[in-house]
C-alpha cells in the first residue's frame, strides 16, 4: 500500500502497461487522497510516446483539462 497524499492529488503513471507501471497505476487508483490517477502507455489511450514531442504536448493537455472525465486506466 502506498502512504497516503495530500487531498485532490493527481497520479501519473508513464508506462502503465507493463506489469510494474500497471501494479503503481492500480495503487494510486487505491490511495488515500488521489482523486485522479492516470496511466500513459504507448500501446493505451491516452497513449503517450516519449520520444515525440507532440505526443508529450498532447498528454500534458490532457492533464490539464480538469473539467474532463479522467482517462480510463490501461494495464
Amino acid at each position: 500500500m502506498l502512504p497516503s497524499f495530500p487531498a485532490g492529488s493527481l497520479g501519473v503513471v508513464i508506462g502503465a502497461s507493463g506489469a510494474i507501471g500497471g501494479a503503481l497505476l492500480d495503487s494510486l487508483q487505491h490511495a488515500f487522497g488521489v482523486t485522479r490517477a492516470i496511466g500513459f502507455s504507448r500501446r493505451g489511450l491516452p497513449s503517450l510516446d516519449l520520444t515525440s514531442e507532440a505526443s508529450i504536448a498532447s498528454a500534458a493537455c490532457q492533464l490539464l483539462q480538469s473539467d474532463a472525465p479522467p482517462p480510463a486506466p490501461h494495464h
